[in-house]
Parts: structure tokens; C-alpha cells; sequence
């Protein structure tokens, strides 16, 4: 079913009582045009309000959804959705460590030149390359130019 794979990449399961599927039969069937209501009977009646449940409401984090015949608010018989939802706290995965190579990294203070071996994984070499080009933008620097190795060179002022 459509819908059952869709709710479950949302950690969602559905659960369609047997009185459900006759009242769906009975109101998505029409004797000159056959099953094709079925399926806009399902859309007002099942997916839009889950829609809602699922963005503002009990299922933001998974759960399971009983489908059954049954009054609704308004007095009239027809399709109720009970949410209930997923009690299992969501936890975050760990992290994946990189198993590159240590890298060596110059670190010139102007004086001296120091080389350090240490293991960068791709996100501490992506914030790394951040504060190198906020620290060039803010000395004045052009972007993608690296420092001279020869220790600083006096600016000149243009004529």
C-alpha cells in the first residue's frame, strides 16, 4: 500500500480496522465509475487529517495510527484516526570517526615555525578553513592567498 510505505519513512505505522475498510469500500465505490472515488475518499478522509497529526501533532516523532469506523464530532458516522505516539525516546547516532592520517600542520606566529602532527577529521578541516578565511578578511588579506613563508612583508603604500 502507498500510504503505508510513505508513513513509514516517517516511523508511522497504520493499523485499518476491518469496519474501516467496508466504510472505505462503500463510499470509494460507484457503480458507473467503479473504484476511481476510492481514492479521493482516502485523501479527505485518512491522508489529510494524518497530515496534520503527522506535522503538528501527536506523530512528529513516529507512533502508531488506528484507523476505525466510528461518530465523528459533527454527529455523522465515518472514518476517526487515534494517534498514539511513539513512546521510545529518539536518540542521535554517534559519531563516525575518520580514520585519515595525521596530518602536519604549519603555525607561523611571525617568529617561529612550528609543525604539528595531529588527526583532522573533515569537519574540523572544513572550520578550520572558515577561521583561516575570516581571519584573512579581516587582516585585509585576498581570499585564497596564503601568507608568505618569509615572515611578513611590509605594505607599501600606492602612489
Amino acid at each position: 500500500m502507498q500510504l503505508e510505505a510513505q508513513l513509514s519513512e516517517r516511523n508511522v505505522t497504520f493499523d485499518l480496522h476491518e469496519d474501516a475498510i467496508a466504510w472505505l469500500s462503500e463510499k470509494g465505490y460507484d457503480d458507473k465509475m467503479g473504484a476511481r472515488p476510492l481514492a479521493r475518499v482516502i485523501q479527505e478522509n485518512i491522508k489529510k487529517p494524518l497530515a496534520n497529526e503527522i506535522l503538528f501533532g501527536k506523530l512528529k516523532k513516529g507512533g502508531v495510527v488506528t484507523v476505525t469506523v466510528g461518530k465523528k464530532e459533527d454527529g455523522t458516522t465515518g472514518i476517526i484516526l487515534d494517534a498514539t505516539a511513539d513512546t521510545t525516546p529518539i536518540r542521535p547516532k554517534p559519531e563516525a570517526e575518520v580514520g585519515e592520517p595525521p596530518v602536519e600542520v604549519e603555525e607561523d606566529d611571525g617568529d617561529t615555525t612550528v609543525k604539528t602532527r595531529s588527526r583532522v577529521s573533515k569537519a574540523g578541516a572544513a572550520a578550520d578553513a572558515r577561521r583561516s578565511a575570516k581571519a584573512a578578511a579581516e587582516s585585509g588579506e585576498p581570499e585564497g592567498k596564503s601568507p608568505r613563508k618569509g615572515g611578513t612583508v611590509p605594505k607599501v603604500p600606492r602612489k
